[in-house]
């Protein structure tokens, strides 16, 4: 699934992730930084290790900045989802994971059935992030 911290402090999401079982962390972000403390790279690391939790820094996954500065100019959800599939789609190659595995990142990937299920269901970013209506 997928979580924001966006009003919770590392312990509550830390906490929340261990309620939900979460094993791995996938951080998609493109510079793992966060002004909130225990959210930058190394610190949530840490933080999820303390609670059994693996951690995984594949930027690759995430939406790239030009897209996403698309959508905040123009709004359009439609476009966004295609421009983020169409990235995910060039993104298609082999890559090296955090544990040296040679790993393929395949049209099945989370991220893009992620993406497939919410222009399907018409979820808006806002609603991904916790902060829509259900």
């Amino acid at each position: 699934f997928t979580i924001g911290y966006e009003g919770m402090d590392i312990g509550a999401f830390v906490s929340r992730l261990r309620a939900a079982e979460v094993r791995l962390i996938v951080d998609v972000r493109e510079l793992p930084l966060s002004r909130k403390k225990g959210f930058s790279k190394s610190a949530f690391r840490a933080h999820l290790a303390s609670a059994g939790i693996l951690y995984s820094h594949v930027p690759e996954l995430g939406c790239p900045k030009l897209i996403r500065n698309q959508y905040r100019s123009d709004g359009d959800w439609s476009r966004y989802t295609a421009d983020f599939l169409s990235y995910l789609d060039r993104k298609n190659h082999a890559f090296v994971n955090s544990q040296g595995v040679r790993a393929q990142l395949p049209h099945a990937s989370c991220a893009l059935k992620l993406i497939s299920i919410c222009a399907t269901e018409h979820m808006s970013p806002a609603r991904l992030s916790g902060k829509g209506r259900r």
